[in-house]
């Protein structure tokens, strides 16, 4: 199932509780957010908005304390070492960041819109109950990347070679996605790409060997190169697939994966129940919604003529 429901109650009271508690105590809970941003206008400004769903409005019931790496992995831990002195109840914080977290604190609830692989990095013990003090959004699972494949099939019926970009920091994304070419019985070539130089060189070899399309595995240097890969793919009349956010925008043919924006929208809903007494460790892990964007145009232009059945599950349309 691709479907993610999360039933609460959203009224004007939602945060009732909290706010019971913030009188009888004084003291309005606070939550700590680690973003990847340089500042506000990023996809964190989701979990604002989330929070003021279920009632919450930073400054009047809630303080929020935001802290922008600005894609710095060098200041992770003490942006995290801020967030922790300042004794927040809760912090929000995705994929390496989380991870930042999770090594200077084993008592703060930690929500994280976007992990990977988080029993094997001993975030958590299992999906259905973490049992830590970590939950979230499980970003990537091998099923989405099978999906992909289905999807291209559907979009590009004649495909039958497949050149695969991969990032040498994530070999385990590569086996994701070889597999589930296999399973879709495509040949599949890969090409690891070191830097920018390599992609026009990667889509060159490519058409030269008359491929039928050129797909990425998934990862912060894809999304930077989105526009770039989109527009070689029309360069050299190939259609492109990635799961990156905003690539079909861009020009690219297909987009299927992580509605990133969304999770930390909903990450909201976690928060609400930490703040409401329920502990991290009991909640589960769930598997993120992916979303699937298609750009029409750029099908035209490619002389490909998509099925209305495809069109008709697309979250969105570019015409």
């Amino acid at each position: 199932m691709w479907r993610r429901e999360f039933v609460f109650l959203v009224c004007g009271t939602a945060a009732w509780p909290l706010a019971v508690r913030a009188q009888q105590t004084g003291k309005v809970p606070s939550v700590g957010v680690l973003a990847s941003q340089a500042g506000p206008g990023g996809v964190e400004d989701g979990i604002v908005q989330g929070l003021r769903d279920f009632g919450y409005v930073d400054q009047r019931n809630i303080t929020l304390h935001f802290r922008w790496s600005a894609g710095r992995q060098e200041r992770y831990a003490a942006l995290a070492s801020e967030l922790i002195n300042l004794g927040v109840d809760v912090i929000v914080a995705s994929g390496p960041r989380c991870e930042a977290v999770f090594a200077l604190t084993k008592t703060i609830p930690l929500v994280c819109p976007n992990i990977n692989d988080p029993v094997t990095k001993g975030l958590i013990k299992s999906f259905n109950r973490p049992g830590g003090n970590v939950t979230g959004f499980l970003l990537l699972f091998p099923s989405m990347f099978h999906k992909r494949f289905q999807l291209l099939k559907e979009a590009v019926p004649a495909a039958k070679r497949v050149r695969v970009l991969w990032l040498a920091d994530n070999r385990s994304l590569l086996d994701w996605t070889m597999t589930a070419g296999q399973l879709e019985k495509l040949e599949i070539t890969t090409t690891r790409i070191d830097g920018p130089a390599d992609i026009e060189a990667a889509f060159q070899e490519a058409h030269r060997e008359r491929l039928d399309a050129v797909v990425t595995t998934q990862g912060p240097f894809f999304l930077i190169q989105g526009r770039r890969i989109a527009e070689l793919g029309l360069k050299y009349r190939l259609p492109t697939l990635t799961g990156e956010p905003g690539f079909a925008a861009a020009g690219g043919l297909l987009q299927f994966g992580p509605d990133i924006a969304q999770n930390w929208h909903d990450a909201a809903g976690y928060v609400h129940k930490i703040l409401n007494g329920q502990t991290a460790g009991e909640l589960p892990v769930e598997q993120t919604n992916p979303k699937l964007v298609l750009n029409l145009r750029t099908a035209k232009a490619l002389g490909l003529s998509v099925p209305d059945s495809l069109l008709l599950r697309a979250d969105e349309v570019i015409e």
